[in-house]
This record gives C-alpha cells, sequence and structure tokens, in this order.
C-alpha cells in the first residue's frame, strides 16, 4: 500500500462546499479502491483556500520533509488551494520530499505533460 495523508478544507458555513467529514468519507473511499494507506489527516476548518495562512496546511507541508508519505489525497483540488501560485509553489516543495498530490474527485495521472496540474496553473 501508498501512504497517504488527507488533507481537508472548508472555507467558511455560509458556503455550499462539502464538509470535511464528507470529504474524508469520500477519500477514505477512493484510498480503499486505489491502495492507499491514510495515516494522517490535516483539516483546516473556516479558512480561505486563496490563503497558504491555513496551520494544518503549513503543518503538512513541514511534516513532507520526514518522507513518511508519498501523497496528499484531497477530496478535489480546489481543497489544496485556490490560489495557482500558491497551488504551484507547494507542490513544488510536496515534489521536493517525494510527495504528490490526488485527488479523489479528480483523475490525475502520472504522464509526465500532466505532472503539473494544468487547473491550477
Amino acid at each position: 500500500m501508498k501512504n497517504c495523508v488527507f488533507y481537508g478544507r472548508f472555507s467558511s458555513k455560509k458556503q455550499n462546499e462539502t464538509s470535511t467529514e464528507a470529504q474524508l468519507i469520500e477519500c477514505k473511499a477512493f484510498a480503499e479502491r486505489n491502495g492507499y494507506n491514510i495515516i494522517g489527516e490535516y483539516i483546516d476548518e473556516g479558512i480561505s483556500g486563496r490563503s497558504d495562512d491555513r496551520p494544518q496546511f503549513q503543518q503538512m507541508i513541514a511534516d513532507s520533509a520526514n518522507k513518511t508519505f508519498e501523497f496528499v489525497l484531497v477530496y478535489s483540488l480546489d481543497r489544496f488551494s485556490r490560489s495557482k501560485l500558491n497551488s504551484v509553489k507547494y507542490k513544488a516543495i510536496l515534489m521536493t520530499n517525494g510527495v504528490r498530490v490526488i485527488s479523489a474527485k479528480e483523475n490525475i495521472t502520472d504522464d509526465p505533460a500532466r505532472s503539473i496540474d494544468r487547473k491550477c496553473l
């Protein structure tokens, strides 16, 4: 099995976004179907994805240097970041640490031409 961590984010109760609990349920099902082992969870509640000032997000990025997980599993890529600049920046840091971001809802392949998600460029 491939070790991964779950990252969930929910901006505010005023939005119609999927709750972090529902995100986690979907990601656990994805992990089980695809041979991933979720070894940790990082969840930020009530914080915009446009900012990188998210405590659990920053902890996850820092923890990636320990090389205990190979993937960050998100419900959808906009849960990782809504800022294109931050998305590229933090995916590059993760990549340096041998970690990739995967989405339970969006197909991301291992094709080198898609190594940086075009949606986030």
